[in-house]
């Protein structure tokens, strides 16, 4: 029995015979096809980062740089 497993794909088995008078077998072209899963939910989770830009840049101690909030755009 020679049998092939790969993640991702269904797995692969095929009889086989080998003799001395016939060490070898032509398998010609072998298609394994892909394996699919159908989730029932995808959750996604994110949080905001720890340190805002502003903490940082005070941090560094880099007085050249001056945050100022930006305005909204006037309509």
């Amino acid at each position: 029995m020679l049998r092939a497993t790969a993640i991702g794909f269904e797995t692969f088995s095929k009889a086989v015979s080998l003799t001395a008078a016939e060490p070898s077998v032509d398998m010609d072209d072998v298609y394994i096809p892909k394996k699919t899963t159908t989730l029932e939910g995808v959750v996604i989770v994110a949080s905001a980062p720890a340190v805002s830009q502003r903490a940082i840049l005070h941090s560094l101690a880099l007085p050249s740089i001056r945050l100022t909030p930006m305005q909204p755009p006037r309509t």
